[in-house]
C-alpha cells in the first residue's frame, strides 16, 4: 500500500463515551518518517466494506512528554470512519497511516516569554493538548490559557488530564470550560465560545497584554472564523493566529475560490502531467473532475485526507498551466503566490503540470 505504513495499536484509551485515544507503536525503522511536531496530525487509512477511506486525526500526544504518539478520535453522529474506529479497532490491531503533516505548530524556544491562547470545541482540543504539553515542558517562562467548549460535562475530553496539568504547572496553565447544555449543578461558564465574550475573557485570564499572545484556534469553522475576525479587528497580528478546521465554515456570501497559474483557457478535456514520488503520469481529465480525483481514478496513490480544503495533505505545486480551486481555505496567500494548490479542490483550466514532489 504505497504511501501508507502499517502501525501497531499499543493501547486504546476510552476518554469519554464518544471519544477514544489510539496509542501507536511506531516500528523502529519508521521512527524518522514519524517524527512529529506538536499540533500536527496523522492520516488514517481504513478499508471498510471493501472501500478505502482516509481521515486526518490530530496527534494529542507531545513528542516532548509522551513515549508514544497518540491520536484522539471523537465519534461523529452518522460518521462512517469515526464509528468504525470507536466500535471496531482494539489493542493489537494495525492501522495504515500517512506520516505526520500539518502547519498548526508553535515556534518553541526555551527562552520564550510568551502567552499562548488555545481555543477549541469538542475534538478541537486534541492538537491543543499536544501544544499545551509541549509549551509547558520546553518554555518555563511561558503561560498557556485554554478555552474549551463542549455540550455536556461528560463530553469533556482530557478533563482529568487537564486538572493534573493545572496542578503540575501551577499558575502557568489556566483552563476555562464552557458548556452549551449544562446541568443545574454546573458552576462553570455556559454557552458557546463566541467573539463577544473574548475581550472580558482574555483580560481576566491574561491581563492587558492579551493582544500580544499567540492564538491557536481549532474546531468548527464558524467558531474559528468568528474568533479570527474579532481578533484581527482588534489589531492582533494575523501572523500570531493559527487555525485548524475540523469542519469548514458555513457560507458567508464570499467567494473562497482562487485561480492559480496562467495561460489561455482551454475548452474540453485537459492534458495533465502528475509528478509523484519521482514518477510522471499523463492523464486527460474533464472540467468536472478534480486533480485529486483524477489521481485516485488512475490508481496514483497521491496523498490526501479530508477532501474539503480543511487540511493540507493534498497540497502540491503547479509547475505550469492554470487551475481554479473551488476553495483555498487552508492555504495562505503566500503559498498561493508561490504556486501551491489543493488538488482536492483544483480543476485545470488548460493543460497543466503538477508536482507533489516540489516541497
Amino acid at each position: 500500500m504505497a504511501g501508507t505504513y502499517p502501525v501497531f495499536i499499543r493501547e486504546v484509551k476510552r476518554e469519554t463515551s464518544e471519544a477514544v485515544t489510539l496509542v501507536l507503536e511506531i516500528p523502529i525503522h519508521l521512527n524518522q518518517e514519524f517524527d512529529y511536531e506538536p499540533g500536527q496530525y496523522l492520516t488514517l487509512e481504513l478499508q471498510i466494506e471493501g472501500k478505502k477511506h482516509r481521515r486526518p486525526y490530530s496527534l494529542s500526544s507531545s513528542p516532548l512528554t509522551d513515549a508514544y504518539p497518540a491520536v484522539t478520535i471523537k465519534k461523529v453522529p452518522g460518521g462512517l470512519i469515526s464509528t468504525h474506529i470507536l466500535d471496531q479497532l482494539k489493542q493489537g490491531d494495525f492501522v495504515h497511516l500517512l506520516p505526520p503533516d500539518g502547519k498548526f505548530i508553535p515556534e518553541l524556544n526555551e527562552n520564550n516569554f510568551k502567552q499562548y491562547v488555545l481555543i477549541g470545541a469538542g475534538s478541537g482540543i486534541t492538537p491543543l493538548m499536544s501544544i499545551a504539553k509541549s509549551v509547558l515542558k520546553i518554555e518555563p517562562f511561558s503561560q498557556v490559557f485554554i478555552w474549551y467548549g463542549n455540550r455536556k460535562e461528560e463530553n469533556i475530553i482530557f478533563y482529568t488530564a487537564l486538572e493534573s496539568m493545572i496542578s503540575q504547572y501551577g499558575g502557568r496553565l489556566k483552563v476555562t470550560h464552557t458548556l452549551t447544555q449544562p446541568t443545574p449543578e454546573w458552576k462553570g461558564e455556559t454557552g458557546r465560545i463566541a467573539a463577544y465574550k473574548c475581550e472580558q475573557m482574555f483580560a481576566e485570564q491574561m491581563g492587558a497584554e492579551w493582544k500580544n499572545a499567540d492564538y491557536f484556534l481549532c474546531g468548527p469553522g464558524d467558531m474559528i472564523r468568528d474568533i479570527e475576525t474579532w481578533l484581527t479587528e482588534k489589531g492582533v497580528d494575523k501572523g500570531k493566529i493559527k487555525k485548524e478546521f475540523f469542519t469548514l465554515p458555513t457560507t458567508d456570501g464570499q467567494d473562497h475560490s482562487a485561480v492559480v497559474g496562467s495561460g489561455e483557457i482551454k475548452e474540453g478535456a485537459k492534458k495533465v502531467k502528475i509528478i509523484f514520488e519521482n514518477q510522471e503520469y499523463d492523464l486527460v481529465i474533464d472540467d468536472n473532475t478534480t486533480l485529486l480525483d483524477a489521481c485516485i481514478d488512475a490508481d496514483i496513490d497521491a496523498p490526501y485526507a479530508c477532501k474539503m480544503a480543511a487540511c493540507s495533505t493534498c497540497r502540491a505545486k503547479l509547475l505550469s498551466g492554470e487551475v481554479k480551486m473551488d476553495d483555498r481555505e487552508i492555504l495562505t496567500d503566500e503559498e498561493i503566490r508561490r504556486g501551491y494548490i489543493l488538488t482536492c479542490q483544483s480543476h485545470p483550466l488548460n493543460d497543466v503540470v503538477v508536482s507533489y514532489d516540489a516541497g
